[in-house]
């Protein structure tokens, strides 16, 4: 099934459900815009790419 999640309520709960479509969504969707972010705030690409990747890593790890 192609399940949309632009819709934050839908995307949550799949998250929730542990669906990986919904995951590879967030990320595709929100990975730049958080990496131009946290580089911005701490001057380091390197160190804007590790802190992306731990709040990806710790959206999925704490999804229940």
């Amino acid at each position: 099934m192609n399940q949309t999640y632009n819709n934050n309520y839908i995307l949550v709960n799949s998250l929730i459900d542990g669906k990986e479509s919904a995951y590879a969504y967030m990320i595709n969707t929100y990975h730049r815009k958080l990496l131009v972010y946290s580089t911005n705030l701490s001057h380091n690409r390197a160190l804007g790419e590790d802190i992306v990747q731990n709040v990806f890593l710790k959206v999925w790890e704490k999804r229940e």
